[in-house]
């Protein structure tokens, strides 16, 4: 399984998982052989884009994905969030579609499953049931004891 995060730091995604595993009860070297992740942001962390002229084109993200794919093994990709996976204009269907449509054909091509997490917007002063019914954690996750993950050194790069 690869967990890729667009949005926060990597501290925080470790914080997350290790939070994630004091919950189910589960040992980080239970998770140590198959558990991927990485944070990434940026113009070249997007599998679509808009070019100066207006047109959708692909980003660096695509063939990226492929390669790491390949290269761990990985049978599950969970994307943090979706809208953070490309530069196309959320409201544009068509666009969003494309995306989507990008997405399943990695999927298919590479024999995997993708998952995304995807963020609601919340009434201003609401709080959503589940988190106002989530007890605290027991104590405070600490990310160090999160494994490394070898895919932290190969990220899509911008190119010049």
């Amino acid at each position: 399984m690869l967990f890729l995060c667009f949005e926060d730091g990597l501290p925080e995604l470790k914080r997350r998982i290790k939070a994630a595993l004091l919950h189910h009860g589960i040992n980080t070297e239970d998770i140590r052989a198959w558990l991927f992740y990485q944070t990434l942001n940026g113009a070249a962390a997007k599998l679509l884009k808009m070019s100066p002229f207006g047109q959708r084109v692909p980003g660096q993200l695509g063939a990226w994905l492929r390669e790491i794919i390949t290269r761990l093994g990985v049978e599950l990709i969970i994307f943090d969030p979706f809208i953070k996976t490309h530069a196309v204009p959320e409201n544009d269907n068509s666009a969003i579609d494309e995306v989507v449509s990008m997405f399943v054909q990695i999927g298919i091509d590479c024999q995997i499953a993708v998952d995304f997490l995807h963020q609601t917007k919340a009434k201003s002063n609401q709080v959503t049931p589940t988190l106002a019914a989530a007890p605290p954690p027991a104590k405070t996750p600490d990310a160090s004891s999160i494994p490394s993950s070898p895919c932290h050194t190969k990220t899509p790069k911008a190119s010049a």
